[in-house]
């Protein structure tokens, strides 16, 4: 199979992610390739074709800027990778997701509710993002697997080179049942700039960026940064105030992210901004949810609304539930594309 003109410009050295969209912005990938010397064009070819022929034979799939199976959220991003290279389940890609980052010394108070928040996360339908690392990425990682939205881990490395390696079980496990993905190419080795630039994919791909515990110098802090900058919602979990590990996710609650102390906070966050990918299901069908799909609250929920749309007031009262029960219930439907509130604050079935 012969390779595209993006991939083959994508393969131009010492070209970025950057350089890449200037050098296509006049007439495309393909007229940018012959605007160079000839010897700078074979090379592309040549390592292009070595590209395609290293991500057919390990079962690699190749997302290419501006094609329908790139993911749209990247977009947001001014140097979008030109390509994306995926192992496992891409439609990971285009669900309600969460980018849960942090530390990678993590504390038992870190471990443990960074697992409490990617596994309530993922039951409720939501993709975790993270970058693999030991630490708080990893452990949002193995949490999230059991829950129907998965996971979903951004390299710094090749997307055949798992690092670091004492994650090589969990990148495996991950590659059958999420999806890995990275921007650098097939073979790509780690180094100091990539992670960073790591960092910057893991924002673009949440809806929400979740940062469980942070010291003062963490990358987490970078991947907070970044998703403020392309109108993200930036959320923390707060941590003791003598405890460094803390430090730099107490700061990011200081300069304005959101307080998160719940799994309902997160669902509550993410409800409010879908960018019209519900976890992968339509906003709006004409089937109601079937019993089997719904939890015991969500349940009352929808069959309240099954009669019509209620204030939340009236919804409180006619389901029977607390208020934070109606809470939970309310962001789980919500994200999952079942309910959907309207500008006046009525709640409304999303299947109607």
């Amino acid at each position: 199979m012969e390779p595209s003109a993006t991939l083959a410009l994508r393969c131009v050295r010492g070209l970025g992610a950057g350089g890449w969209h200037e050098a296509a912005a006049q007439g495309g990938p393909a007229a940018a390739l012959l605007a160079l010397t000839n010897d700078v064009q074979q090379a592309a070819w040549s390592r292009a074709r070595d590209v395609v022929r290293t991500c057919a034979r390990l079962g690699v799939q190749v997302l290419e800027f501006g094609q329908p199976t790139y993911p749209t959220s990247l977009t947001a991003l001014a140097d979008a990778p030109p390509v994306l290279f995926a192992l496992g389940r891409v439609d990971r890609l285009s669900r309600v997701s969460v980018a849960i980052v942090g530390t990678r010394e993590a504390t038992s108070y870190g471990v443990r509710v960074t697992a409490r928040f990617a596994s309530g996360a993922s039951r409720a339908g939501v993709t975790v993002v993270s970058g693999l690392a030991r630490g708080v990425d990893a452990h949002a990682h193995r949490a999230a697997l059991d829950g129907e939205g998965g996971t979903v881990a951004v390299l710094g490395t090749g997307v055949d080179m798992p690092y670091p390696l004492e994650n090589l079980a969990l990148y495996e496990t991950i590659c059958r049942h999420g999806v890995v993905v990275s921007e650098a190419l097939p073979g790509a080795r780690a180094h100091r700039g990539a992670f960073p630039r790591r960092n910057r994919l893991i924002a673009a791909l949440a809806d929400v960026i979740l940062v469980t515990e942070a010291g003062h110098r963490s990358g987490a802090l970078i991947t907070a940064t970044v998703g403020g900058a392309i109108n993200r919602i930036c959320a923390a979990v707060p941590g003791p105030i003598d405890v460094p590990a803390s430090a730099g996710s107490n700061q990011l609650l200081r300069d304005g992210a959101q307080a998160v102390a719940s799994v309902e906070d997160l669902l509550g966050l993410l409800a409010l901004t879908t960018r019209g990918r519900m976890g992968g299901r339509a906003l709006s069908t004409s089937t109601a949810p079937d019993a089997t799909e719904l939890g015991q609250d969500e349940s009352a929920v929808v069959d309240v609304l099954r009669v019509g749309p209620r204030l939340p007031d009236e919804l409180l009262a006619a389901s029977g539930l607390s208020p934070s029960a109606l809470a939970a219930a309310l962001a789980t439907l919500t994200v999952q594309g079942w309910a959907e509130v309207d500008a006046s604050g009525m709640v409304r079935a999303a299947w109607r």
